[in-house]
C-alpha cells in the first residue's frame, strides 16, 4: 500500500512566499512581450496591406486602360480582380467604424484585400482599440480620403464595360475615359504616398514606444528580482540552521527507535541504522555499516532490487510492502518494509523501517487455510469459491464475456462408503479432486462444497453466449468421461460416474446463489435422466445448445459413416453451353435427412472439421474429373477451399497426392478461394498459389467484393477468374448500386484478363443484363440446379461432343 508523506505547513508557506514574486515577474514580462509582439505584428500587417492596396490600384488603372485599347474581357476581369483589393480593405474599415463593429464582415474584407489570414485578427484588434489614438488617426483619415477615388475608378470601369459591351464607344468617348482615369490616378497617388509615409512613421513610433516600455518594465522587474533574491538568501540561511538542528535530533531518535530503522543511498548501501535493526539481523553496528541491501534481502532478485531502489529514490511517495530478510546465521524473517525517499545535502536517500511479521504471517496463513479450503481435498471451499465466482461475474459484466459453473455430483457415492468404509470414500474424494483439477485450465477453479459435491468455475469462455455454452458443455463432457475411468485405491478399482449441471453467466440481476442454484437444478435433472450425463440449465437455450452440441459430435462421425454426399451445379457460357461445374457438399443425416451446407459448414469452420471435409470434397472432385465421359472431357470442376484448409501445413503436398492417385488433369481443376485468405501472410499465400498454378491448377476468387480486397495483391496472384456473389445478382438490374458494382467488377476483371462467373442467376432478366455487360460464364437455377454426383454424371454422359467442350484450357 502506498502512502504520501505530509509536508509541514510552514515549509509550504515559505516556498509560496519565495516563489510567487518570481512567477509574477515572469508572467508580467511575458504578457508585456506578447502584447508588444501583437501590436508590432498588426502594424507591419497594415504596412504590407498598404503595399498590396497601392499595387492593386495601379494595376486596376493599367488594366482598365488596356481594356479600352484591346476591348478584351480578360483585361476587364483583371481590372475587377485588382480593384477588389482596395474595395475589400475599405469594406473592412467601414465594418470596424460602426457603433457595433461587424467583426465577420471586417475579416471578410481584409481577406478580400489579400491580407494574410494569420495577420487579420491582429489588424482588427489594432483598429478597434487604437484607431482613435494620435498614432493611428492620421493614416486612417488618409485611407478614408482615398475611398472616393477607388469608388470612382470602379464606377468608371463599369461604364466603360457597358459601352464596350453595347459597342457604342466612340473615339472621343475613349479619349475622355482615359483622361478621367489619369485624373483619378493623379489624385489618388499623393494619398497613397501619404498613407504609406504615415504608416511608416506610425510603425517607427510604435517600435520606439514598445522598446522603451519593455526596457522600463525589464529594469523594474530586475530590481524586484534583486530584492526578492536577497530575501530568499536570508530565509535559506535560517532554514539551513533549522535543518542542521533537526538532523542532529533525528539521528538520536533513529538510533534509539524500537523498529528496524535504517537509511540507504540510491545504490542500496546502508548509511545509518538503529540498534533494533542491527539486533534484528544479528550484526554489530560496525559490521552493518557499509553493507548493501542485497546482502540481507533475499526476496527480490539483486539486480531487480537495486534498479527498483534507484528509481524509487527520485520519487516522492511512501511505499510499503512485504519482503524477506536473512539474518547473519542464515535464518529468514518475514518483514513488512516501509520506504520514504528523502534528500540530504543534494544526495538521494531512502528512509527504511523493517518490522518482523513472521509470527503474524504464519498465523494468517493457518487461519486462511482453515477458513477458505476444504481440509480433506485441499480444494477451495464454498466461501472461497463464492469470492472467485463474484469476481469472475464482475469481470464478465465489465468485459462483456461469458463464463460457466459446473455442478458435479458423484453418482451413488454412498455405496462406496457403505461397501468399503469412509476412509476409502475419503481417498476416492481426494482422487476425484486431483482428476478434476488436472483436466481444467489454470484459470479455472474447482471446489468441494459438500460431501460428494464439487463445483467448477470456468471464467471467460467466449464473448458469444452460444459459444460459451458449447465450450462449457465440451469441458463438462471431458470431466464426465474422465471421472468414469476406474480409480485405483489400495488395489481396489473403484468405478464412479458423475451427473453434471451446467449454467452460463452473467445474466440480468444474477448473483452467486442464483448461478449455483441453476447449476444445481440442472445437475438434479441429469440425475433424473439416468445419471452419468450432463444437462444445460438455460430454458430458452437448452434445446438449441444441445442440438448444436449434438450436431458437432455427429459431424465428427459424418465422414467415417459416409454421410457426406457430393453435389455438382453446372456452369454455362453465354450461349448456354455447359462448360463445367462447381463441387458442393451435402450432409445426408441418418435421421434428419438432407442438411444444407449453411447449417453445418460454419460449425465445421469453428471446430476445425472444415479441413477434413475440404480434403474429402477435393478427393471426390479429382475422382470425378478422371471419370468424365469423352463428351465432357474438357469440363473444369471448381472446388471451394477454405482459408483454414489452404493454410494447413502440407496442403500443397495433399493436392499433389490427390491428383496423382486419381489421375485427374490439373488443368481442369479450379480452386475457389475467398478474399479473406489474404488477410494473414499474403506473401506466403501468393507463393503457394503460384506453386499450384505451375502444376496447371487454376484459381478463382469466390464471392468477390464481399470481403477483403486489395488490387495490389490481385494483380500479383495467379488468378484466372472472379465469381460475382449472388447477393449482388439478386436485385439487378433494378438496384442501381448492385448494377454499378457488377459493371465495375466486370470492367476491372476484363482489364486484368480474368474470366467472370456470375453466381445465383435465376431469371432471364438477370442473364440478359449480365450478358449486355460482357459477362462470360453463368451459374444458377435458371440453367441448372445442384445435382447428386451420380445423377450429374449420368446427365453429361448423354451430351454430344462439341468444339467448346473438347478444347483444353490454356
Amino acid at each position: 500500500m502506498i502512502y504520501g508523506p505530509n509536508k509541514p505547513k510552514s515549509t509550504n508557506r515559505l516556498l509560496i512566499q519565495t516563489v510567487w514574486p518570481f512567477l509574477l515577474i515572469i508572467i508580467v514580462l511575458l504578457g508585456a512581450t506578447l502584447f508588444s509582439l501583437k501590436i508590432m505584428t498588426a502594424v507591419r500587417a497594415y504596412v504590407a496591406g498598404e503595399s498590396l492596396y497601392s499595387k492593386a490600384q495601379k494595376q486596376a488603372h493599367i488594366s482598365l486602360i488596356n481594356y479600352l485599347h484591346s476591348k478584351s474581357n480578360e483585361d476587364y476581369e483583371e481590372f475587377l480582380t485588382q480593384i477588389n483589393i482596395p474595395l475589400g480593405d475599405m469594406k473592412a474599415r467601414i465594418a470596424l467604424q460602426q457603433a457595433e463593429p461587424d467583426l465577420k464582415t471586417a475579416y471578410e474584407g481584409f481577406v478580400q484585400g489579400r491580407n494574410h489570414s494569420t495577420d487579420i485578427p491582429n489588424m482588427i484588434f489594432l483598429f478597434r482599440y487604437f484607431s482613435e489614438t494620435p498614432l493611428m488617426k492620421e493614416p486612417i483619415e488618409i485611407w478614408t480620403d482615398a475611398d472616393q477615388y477607388v469608388i470612382q475608378t470602379l464606377v468608371l470601369g463599369k461604364e466603360i464595360h457597358h459601352k464596350l459591351s453595347s459597342k457604342r464607344l466612340s473615339i472621343n468617348e475613349e479619349t475622355e475615359f482615359i483622361w478621367k482615369l489619369d485624373s483619378i490616378n493623379a489624385d489618388i497617388t499623393p494619398l497613397e504616398e501619404a498613407f504609406s509615409f504615415s504608416l511608416a512613421k506610425t510603425s517607427h513610433q510604435i517600435d520606439l514606444i514598445i522598446s522603451n516600455l519593455l526596457v522600463g518594465i525589464t529594469l523594474f522587474l530586475m530590481a524586484l528580482g534583486l530584492i526578492f533574491s536577497h530575501r530568499l538568501t536570508v530565509q535559506r540561511s535560517v532554514a539551513l540552521k533549522q535543518l542542521q538542528r533537526e538532523a542532529e535530533k533525528n539521528l538520536a531518535f533513529l538510533r534509539s527507535a524500537s523498529d528496524g530503522i535504517h537509511i540507504l543511498d540510491a545504490q542500496g548501501n546502508i548509511q545509518e541504522a538503529s540498534d533494533s535493526f542491527c539486533e534484528m539481523l544479528g550484526y554489530s553496528r560496525d559490521q552493518i555499516m557499509g553493507m548493501n541491501v542485497t546482502q540481507w534481502d533475499v526476496f527480490f532478485d539483486p539486480q531487480e532490487l537495486l534498479g527498483m531502489l534507484k528509481e524509487y529514490s527520485y520519487q516522492n511517495e511512501r511505499l510499503q510492502f512485504e519482503t524477506v530478510h536473512q539474518r547473519k546465521d542464515g535464518s529468514l524473517l518475514d518483514i513488512e518494509l516501509s520506504l520514504v525517499p528523502v534528500e540530504q545535502d543534494e544526495k538521494r536517500l531512502i528512509f527504511c523501517s523493517s518490522r518482523d511479521i513472521s509470527e503474524r504471517k504464519q498465523h494468517d496463513q493457518q487461519v486462511e487455510r482453515l477458513a477458505y479450503h476444504d481440509q480433506l481435498t485441499g480444494l477451495p471451499n464454498r466461501l472461497l469459491f463464492e469470492d472467485f465466482l463474484n469476481k469472475s461475474l464482475a469481470t464478465s459484466k465489465r468485459y462483456h464475456d461469458f463464463g460457466a459453473v459446473l455442478f458435479i455430483d458423484l453418482d451413488k457415492f454412498k455405496n462406496i462408503n457403505d461397501v468399503y468404509g469412509h476412509s476409502m470414500g475419503d481417498e476416492l474424494l481426494k482422487k476425484v479432486a486431483q482428476r478434476l483439477s488436472s483436466r481444467l485450465r489454470k484459470t479455472d477453479t474447482v471446489s468441494r462444497i459438500a460431501g460428494d459435491e464439487f463445483v467448477a468455475l470456468l471464467p471467460s469462455l467466449s464473448t458469444d453466449q452460444n459459444k460459451a455454452a458449447i465450450a462449457a458443455m465440451s469441458i463438462a463432457e471431458e470431466l464426465r468421461v474422465a471421472l468414469a475411468e476406474p480409480i485405483n485405491i489400495d488395489q481396489h478399482n473403484c468405478q464412479i460416474t458423475a451427473s453434471i449441471g451446467v449454467s452460463v453467466f452473467p445474466k440480468d440481476s444474477e448473483n452467486f446463489n442464483e448461478i449455483l442454484q441453476e447449476a444445481d437444478i440442472a445437475m438434479y435433472r441429469a440425475k433424473q435422466n439416468g445419471r452419468n450425463t450432463l444437462i444445460f440449465f438455460e430454458h430458452e437455450m437448452h434445446d438449441r445448445i444441445t442440438e448444436r452440441f449434438t450436431l458437432e459430435q455427429e459431424l465428427r462421425n459424418a465422414l467415417q459413416n459416409d454421410e457426406l454426399e457430393l453435389y455438382l451445379q453446372s456452369q454455362v457460357d453465354k450461349e448456354g453451353t455447359m462448360i463445367g461445374a462447381e463441387c458442393l457438399v451435402r450432409w445426408m443425416h441418418p435421421t434428419k435427412g438432407l442438411i444444407p451446407p449453411d447449417d453445418f459448414i460454419p460449425l465445421a469452420e469453428e471446430t476445425g472439421q472444415v479441413v477434413k471435409i475440404g480434403e474429402w470434397v477435393l478427393s471426390k472432385a479429382c475422382q470425378t474429373l478422371s471419370q468424365l465421359p469423352f463428351a465432357a472431357s474438357a469440363f473444369s470442376l471448381s472446388v471451394n477451399i477454405s482459408a483454414q484448409h489452404f493454410q494447413q501445413a502440407g496442403f500443397i503436398d495433399f493436392v499433389k497426392q490427390v491428383l496423382a492417385e486419381s489421375g485427374a488433369d490439373p488443368r481442369h481443376l479450379i480452386l475457389e478461394i475467398t478474399e479473406s485468405l489474404l488477410i494473414q501472410q499474403p506473401q506466403k499465400v501468393i507463393a503457394d498459389m503460384q506453386t499450384l498454378a505451375d502444376l496447371g491448377i487454376r484459381f478463382s476468387i469466390d464471392d468477390f467484393g464481399t470481403g477483403y480486397s486489395s488490387l495490389s495483391y490481385l494483380k500479383r496472384m495467379p488468378l484466372n477468374e472472379l465469381k460475382i456473389d449472388k447477393s449482388f445478382v439478386n436485385d439487378i438490374p433494378d438496384d442501381a448500386n448492385d448494377s454499378a458494382l457488377i459493371q465495375t467488377i466486370l470492367a476491372m476483371a476484363h482489364h486484368l484478363g480474368y474470366t467472370v462467373v456470375a453466381e445465383g442467376v435465376e431469371t432471364q432478366t438477370q442473364h440478359n443484363f449480365l450478358a449486355s455487360l460482357g459477362c462470360e460464364l453463368y451459374q444458377g437455377y435458371l440453367f441448372h440446379k445442384p445435382q447428386p454426383y451420380q445423377e450429374w454424371l449420368n446427365n453429361i454422359a448423354s451430351l454430344k461432343p462439341n468444339k467448346a467442350n473438347q478444347k483444353s484450357p490454356d
